[in-house]
């Protein structure tokens, strides 16, 4: 019974860590668009002046 709690314990433990990774690198990847959506609507704003 200790060996499948201690199996278990290191499942979630290893899942816990790739979901906090998925996470940061999903943010960073929203935050990345955001950006180049306004600098896409800023140089179309230029182009039209």
């Amino acid at each position: 019974m200790k060996a499948i709690l201690s199996v278990l314990g290191i499942i979630f433990v290893i899942a816990w860590l790739v979901l906090w990774l998925a996470v940061k690198v999903t943010f960073g990847a929203i935050h990345l668009l955001v950006v180049i959506g306004v600098i896409l609507i800023v140089l179309a704003f230029v182009d039209l002046v």
